[in-house]
């Protein structure tokens, strides 16, 4: 039974992460806009209390105070609206690939194609709203948190097959 709603919750996830991606790209450039002010507000009134924070990233500064500043919301649109919930569609995709308990390559593989195909699919669809176009540098963000995940999930099963997998094989043959 708990194997059961561990797929069905992971099965959901990757279809609500994929609706949010699609949705998202399908948004007018104004709704979009209004989307990444309220996510940005939302954070900036997170860290208010604390002290003034300042990010560097590629020579530019972002505030965390200066919420009407286009390049904190430039940053919270990057780095949440394309690069985590691609992560997080990453995790939900490789899990659920390895439900079908094929070879780690071809799973590895079919992640990796249907993270670049979704990633592309994401821009090539802001060719329809009105005051959007697709960027190549949000496919490569969107991939690059895509891929993030993929690493570090083939590391971690890689450790877990080298250190502890055949362990628990022979201790169960000792037994």
């Amino acid at each position: 039974m708990k194997q059961k709603l561990f797929r069905t919750s992971h099965y959901f996830g990757f279809f609500i992460t994929n609706f949010l991606i699609i949705y998202s790209s399908l948004l007018d450039g104004k709704s979009s806009s209004r989307q990444s002010q309220k996510l940005a507000s939302f954070i900036e009134k997170i860290f208010r209390k604390k002290n003034d924070i300042t990010f560097k990233l590629a020579n530019k500064k972002f505030d965390i105070y200066l919420i009407n500043n286009s390049n904190f919301e430039y940053f919270i649109r990057k780095s949440i609206g394309h690069f985590l919930i691609f992560f997080i569609l990453s995790y939900f995709t490789t899990v659920c690939l390895f439900f079908k308990k094929k070879k780690d390559e071809v799973l590895y593989v079919l992640s990796l194609l249907y993270g670049l195909f979704i990633a592309l699919l994401s821009e090539l669809l802001q060719f329809i709203p009105l005051n959007r176009g697709p960027r190549i540098s949000d496919v490569f963000i969107d991939f690059t948190g895509y891929f993030l995940f993929l690493i570090i999930f083939y590391v971690l099963r890689l450790f877990y097959l080298l250190f502890f997998k055949d362990k628990n094989k022979s201790n169960y043959l000792n037994q």
